[in-house]
Order: structure tokens, then C-alpha cells, then sequence
């Protein structure tokens, strides 16, 4: 049978071998008889280690085998004997406890492994949903105009209607007033008159165009007796006899008269005032007024009548025609050609009336006024005496007097 220290193999690296003293008897039990006393083995030195070991293994034994502690030896001889053969491994001890220490501290990243392989291309994904519609983009140039191609005999089908044209500046739009006047006396219901405002008066009247304050600026159209329709710019309906693109002047002769003759006395003014669409409408329109400038007698050929007459006219277009007379009469020409002149005068000394003896079917315009069929116009014989007739229309002489006082009949 091994002993204990041959069971319990000495711990490597222990210090001193003691040796066991004798142990001491235990206290008797209580039931002595029974008692089996085990005694170490005195003649073999153990390690501290190996008592210890004993010791604990004896606590643990019933009292019928319980081993008799033992005591390390106190210092004493120092003789040692050889190491005894090393006993037998015994048996494992209880496993110690589960407690898991303290993590230690993470160690360093070890180094990046080598690229791996690159995979397999995956299947391609699902069509995403489509964006929105982006911004209309600008409109390019025109393209050229391509050749035309050949005439068909067939004709196409026609195409659509085209938009409605802009309306006119004058489709209908006037400026127009409807005014109260009473017994205004201005015309009888339906008239177009010119009129002016007279502002001493406070009243509308009709306009003359043989006076700076009496020009027209605006047509009247007349209701009735006391009230009137008054256009200053603008289209005016329901007239009779226009002549369609023809200008209307204010008459110099007729107050409130609108004329197609424009005013040619060298007193008078052009004042137009409207101008005719149709033979019922017109366009009205602020025109500005002008002074007919008076004609400047030109150098002409001169006739000095010293003999009785009456004087027959020379021909020609313009001719001076003097009376070295007295009283005498001069035939005038049959007006022919637009523009023609002639001028009759007293010579130097002579007072004489001179007559002036209009061809038939001829009239004179004196002052505005018209002269009778083959009338006549004359001056009263006074030194200086001059007046210039200058044919303006066929058969029609209009008199610009230069001096001295001048009558018609």
C-alpha cells in the first residue's frame, strides 16, 4: 500500500521538506469503542502542501475513520534522506468555480485579407416608374419654304374659316352727346348741321367758315326742336345723298351748311369736318382749320384801253387790263381753264367806274357771294381802283379785291 505522500504528488517548485511528528491522540468519542485512530507515517518527510491535504481529508471522515491531524515539526535536526519515487496521480480534485474573470483587452486589427474573387453579375432590377414630362422646349427656327409642287386638277377641299378681322377704328365707336337746347333753331329733325359753341351766349349755333370765331368743331344731328345729337369724332349714321370719300367742308357762305366745296375767298377758312364712307355715314374728325392765303396778282401781259368801249377780251390765260379811259366796260371770257387770271384797274389819273361784264352762263364770286348768271361786277370810279378774277371752276371766276370798293348783281 503507497503511502500518503506517494498518493499526493508534491507541487512543483515547494520549498523545504518538514517531517511529521507524532500525531496526538485525538479525544476519546463518546463511543470510544469504535473509534479507528489512523496515525501519519512518521518515517517519511512531506511538504506542508501534503499536510494540509491530509489534515482536510481527516475533517472530512466520519468519526469512526477520522485521521489524526498532524503538525509540521518544529526546527530541529537537519538531516534529509533521498527523494522518495514519485507517487501515483490521484485522483482529480472538485472542479473549481464557474466565475467568468474580467475580459481582456481587445487586441490589435490583424492585417486586410487579399481581394477576394469578384462575383457573379447579378439579374438587372425592375424598370423603375417613368419621370414627369420635362418643360416644352423653345420653337426652332423656320424651316425654308419647300418647292411648290404641281398643280393638281383636282381642287382641294376649302379650308376653315379664318379668325374675324380687328374692327375698324371707326366700326360704330363715337364720342356723342345727347344735348337740350331749347328752340335751339338749328335745323329741322334728320339735319346734319356745323356748329360751334358761342361762349358769350352760353348756346351751340351754327358754324361759318368766313370767321375765325365761328369755325365749326362738332355736328349736330337733329331730334327735334329743343334737342340734338352732338358729334365731335367718331362715326355718324343715318345721313342721305353723301358722296362716298368725299371731304365736307363748313360752308363761308351758308351758316351750319356741310359742303363738298372747299372755301377759296382769300377771307375765308378750309374747315373741314368730316369726310363720307357711304351715301348715309361719315367719319368725323377734329381737322385743323386754315386761312385761304389770298393770290399775289403775278406779272402778266398789259392792255391799256385809251378808247371807248366795251373792251373786248385779248385770249390767253392772264392779262393786266388798264383804264385809260374813264368809265368803261371790259367783257370777261368765258371761264375756260382752271387758274386763268385777269386783272382790271384804273390807270394813273383815271377815276373812272369800270364794269366788268361776265359772259353767259358765267358767274362771279364777290365776298363769298355768287354774282347772277352774266352779271356783273363793278367799282364805284375812284383812283386805284383793282380787283383780280381768277377762273376756278368752268364758268366760274372767283373776285379778289385789291383796292377800292367793288359791287355785283
Amino acid at each position: 500500500m503507497p503511502t500518503l505522500d506517494e498518493s499526493i504528488q508534491k507541487p512543483k517548485g515547494v520549498g523545504s521538506i518538514i517531517t511529521p511528528v507524532a500525531p496526538t491522540a485525538l479525544p476519546p468519542p463518546s463511543d470510544a469503542s469504535t473509534v479507528t485512530r489512523t496515525t501519519f507515517p512518521t518515517s517519511t518527510p512531506v511538504s506542508p502542501d501534503t499536510l494540509n491535504l491530509w489534515n482536510d481529508r481527516s475533517a472530512g471522515l466520519p468519526t469512526r475513520g477520522r485521521l489524526i491531524p498532524v503538525t509540521a515539526a518544529g526546527a530541529g535536526g537537519s538531516g534529509s534522506g533521498s527523494q522518495g519515487s514519485q507517487g501515483n496521480q490521484g485522483s482529480a480534485g472538485t472542479s473549481g468555480s464557474s466565475a467568468t474573470g474580467p475580459q481582456g483587452n481587445q487586441g490589435n486589427q490583424g492585417n486586410q485579407g487579399g481581394s477576394g474573387s469578384q462575383g457573379n453579375q447579378g439579374n438587372q432590377g425592375n424598370q423603375g416608374n417613368q419621370g414627369n414630362q420635362g418643360n416644352q422646349g423653345f420653337q426652332g427656327n423656320q424651316g425654308n419654304q419647300g418647292n411648290q409642287g404641281n398643280q393638281s386638277s383636282v381642287a382641294g377641299p376649302q379650308g376653315n374659316q379664318g379668325n374675324q378681322g380687328n374692327q375698324g377704328p371707326f366700326a360704330g365707336t363715337s364720342l356723342v352727346q345727347t344735348t337740350n337746347q331749347n328752340s335751339h333753331g338749328l335745323g329741322s329733325p334728320g339735319a346734319w348741321v356745323a356748329v360751334y359753341f358761342d361762349e358769350d351766349s352760353s348756346l351751340w349755333k351754327k358754324a361759318k367758315a368766313d370767321n375765325a370765331n365761328t369755325l365749326g368743331f362738332a355736328i349736330a344731328v337733329i331730334i327735334d326742336s329743343n334737342n340734338f345729337s352732338l358729334y365731335t369724332e367718331g362715326q355718324i349714321t343715318g345721313g342721305s345723298g353723301l358722296t362716298a370719300g368725299e371731304y365736307y367742308f363748313v360752308s363761308d357762305s351758308v351758316a351750319g351748311q356741310l359742303t363738298t366745296t372747299e372755301p377759296t375767298a382769300s377771307t375765308s377758312y378750309s374747315n373741314p369736318l368730316m369726310q363720307a364712307t357711304s351715301s348715309t355715314t361719315a367719319v368725323m374728325g377734329q381737322f385743323r382749320p386754315s386761312q385761304i392765303a389770298p393770290l399775289t396778282p403775278q406779272p402778266v401781259p398789259v392792255l391799256v384801253q385809251a378808247g371807248a368801249g366795251p373792251v373786248a377780251d385779248p385770249g390767253g390765260n392772264d392779262y393786266y387790263l388798264a383804264n385809260n379811259y374813264g368809265v368803261l366796260t371790259f367783257n370777261v371770257p368765258a371761264g375756260s381753264v382752271v387758274g386763268m387770271q385777269r386783272c382790271y384797274y384804273n390807270y394813273v389819273g383815271i377815276s373812272g367806274a369800270i364794269t366788268l361784264q361776265m359772259a353767259a352762263s358765267n358767274k362771279c364770286s364777290l365776298y363769298g357771294v355768287d354774282s347772277g348768271s352774266a352779271g356783273t361786277v363793278f367799282a364805284s370810279g375812284v383812283a386805284g381802283d383793282s380787283v383780280v378774277l381768277v377762273c376756278d371752276a368752268t364758268n366760274h371766276w372767283t373776285a379778289f379785291v385789291v383796292a377800292g370798293t367793288w359791287s355785283k348783281t
